[in-house]
């Protein structure tokens, strides 16, 4: 069968609807996991900044909206990034691109593609961070004040307050 056409060691028949047989392809991979020390520490919960995070869960939700050759020309800058004093992270964002026809095209008719893609971006953030996040996008043709306000998610910030405490 498939294990003898392909040379593999095993072979495990599973479906990811229901969920049947995973049970034996975690026994296996924890038969052949080698102990040894932990990359990152317990509380650690991802191996990138806070900022690079939230960059990512908007460039996810740009290219889940816009298609084609849009979302390769989106450069994110972030301008804000502070906690307010009932604990909500606010978060801002400029989304810059080529043309104007792409701000349209991100922005969509009276704004409604631009406010579903924050609504869905900033629910993600509230569950990874734990915490209520006032999220603003604006979307803009690029320009060259812009582009040097930014924050960038490469720079040495101090987000341990993000770590969990557990």
């Amino acid at each position: 069968e498939v294990s003898s056409f392909m040379n593999f060691e095993n072979v495990f028949m599973t479906c990811a609807l229901t969920g049947d047989n995973v049970a034996p392809i975690a026994e296996s991979l924890f038969a052949q996991a080698a102990p040894g020390k932990w990359e990152y520490d317990r509380r650690v919960r991802l191996d990138m900044s806070p900022l690079r995070h939230v960059e990512e869960i908007v460039r996810e939700k740009v290219f889940r909206a816009v298609h084609k050759e849009v979302p390769y020309s989106v450069v994110q800058r972030n301008i804000e990034w502070r906690e307010l004093r009932d604990g909500t992270l606010a978060i801002t964002q400029v989304l810059l691109v080529d043309r104007e026809s792409h701000v349209r095209m991100i922005v969509g008719r009276g704004g409604v593609r631009l406010a579903a893609l924050r609504r869905a971006a900033r629910s993600d953030m509230e569950a990874i961070f734990g915490r209520k996040v006032k999220l603003t996008l604006q979307v803009d043709v690029s320009s060259q004040e812009l582009l040097l306000r930014g924050v960038s998610a490469d720079e040495d910030e101090d987000f341990s307050a993000f770590i969990d405490k557990d």
